[in-house]
């Protein structure tokens, strides 16, 4: 049995932008700063984003709704703490 691999699909940065639901502006300005996805050269002044590297790069950017549940921050053990008002603290010689 022979397995084909798929070969990666390469977007352009309008693809790219449309994808994510956001300008090519926004993309780039990312990209520039440092905090965009990784980008591959397909020629001195062409550059394309991997499908896979933009989408780990959205999924980096994610953020949980106020109120709701984080799956992977409620499996974490949290700082516990103790309830109620917190106690003035006792001491320096004061009666």
């Amino acid at each position: 049995m022979v397995h084909h691999i798929a070969p990666p699909v390469v977007l352009n940065l309008r693809e790219a932008a449309a994808a994510c639901g956001c300008s090519a502006r926004t993309i780039l300005r990312e990209i520039e700063a440092g905090r965009g996805p990784a980008t591959v050269r397909m020629s001195p002044r062409r550059f394309g984003i991997l499908n896979a590297d933009l989408l780990a790069w959205l999924a980096s950017r994610r953020r949980v709704a106020p109120g709701a549940v984080d799956p992977v921050a409620a499996t974490a053990e949290a700082p516990r703490r103790g309830r109620g008002r917190p106690r003035k603290l006792t001491g320096g010689g004061q009666s």
